[in-house]
């Protein structure tokens, strides 16, 4: 069953139809989800699931939620006292992105792509 959740984890209506023979309601299977189709990939060797992981990964060419990394000052009300920080990163969002780049580079590695923008930036 985990292979199974691994292989349709963001997958297309045709494919999630070929292979259950319904239409289901798909969501936005989110950025941090990387490692399953990277799982799925290494189990099988199939290397259309690693690309698809590849693309899945935060801040890649498919998937453009990159965080941007902008240092920006917060004072008055919004901080006690006046700071600079990243907006948008947080203790999860950092560890999501960690977990996934040591997964996908564990299971997958081999195959980064040439052209993704994590690595060629």
């Amino acid at each position: 069953m985990w292979l199974q959740y691994c292989q349709f984890y963001g997958a297309s209506y045709k494919e999630i139809k070929k292979e259950f023979g319904q239409k289901v309601k798909l969501g936005d299977p989110g950025p941090w989800y990387a490692r399953l189709p990277a799982y799925y990939a290494y189990a099988t060797g199939d290397p259309a699931y690693a690309k698809r992981a590849w693309g899945y990964f935060p801040g890649s060419n498919e998937r453009p939620r990159r965080t941007t990394f902008y240092m920006k000052p917060f004072t008055g009300h919004e901080s006690l006292k006046p700071i600079v920080e990243v907006e948008r990163v947080s203790t999860n969002h950092t560890a999501q992105w960690c977990l996934n780049a040591i997964e996908l580079l564990e299971l997958i590695g081999d195959q980064i792509p040439d052209d993704h923008t994590v690595f060629t930036e």
